[in-house]
């Protein structure tokens, strides 16, 4: 799978810049078990897995510092999710970080009747050449949202706008 990311300006010390980023890939993949970081997630019926690739398979990451807190479109299709699974409008829907971190999201589109959706998911720390897994977790009866835009889209991470 592969999810682009349009223009995302963010603001460091007064100055405007862009960051073009023409694509980020993304593989799915099963989670066979659960490790000790990802205990909190024991009560979601379903989970999978994606990873973002930076190696030259991917986006070809070739910079020497890490992008920091980056917002990264995740777009799932009926194709390789199971919206029957989840809550009507993903409320109990999350991701988190290999380490079991959960990481702040931004639902931007749930259509479970169509089978798509478009999630922004802030990745604390983005490195060159790597191969990163974020853990998706849904299905469970009793959660609520936790869609934050401005967790994803804050003006203190730099970021004015996304289109």
């Amino acid at each position: 799978m592969v999810f682009f990311v349009s223009r995302v300006h963010r603001c460091a010390a007064g100055l405007l810049a862009s960051f073009l980023i023409c694509s980020i890939t993304l593989q799915s993949a099963a989670v066979e078990t659960f490790s000790d970081a990802l205990a909190r997630y024991h009560d979601w019926k379903h989970s999978g897995s994606m990873w973002l690739l930076t190696t030259p398979e991917g986006a070809n990451l070739l910079q020497t510092d890490p992008i920091k807190d980056f917002p990264v479109l995740l777009r799932l299709h009926s194709d390789f999710f199971d919206f029957n699974q989840a809550k009507s409008h993903g409320e109990d829907f999350r991701v988190s970080a290999s380490t079991g971190e959960p990481l702040a999201y931004h639902i931007d589109m749930w259509d479970a009747l169509q089978g798509t959706a478009n999630i922004w998911v802030r990745i604390p720390n983005i490195e060159e050449n790597s191969r990163q897994q974020l853990h998706l977790h849904w299905g469970k009866a009793d959660a609520i949202s936790e869609s934050d835009s401005r967790a994803v889209f804050n003006e203190s991470n730099g970021y004015l706008s996304v289109w």
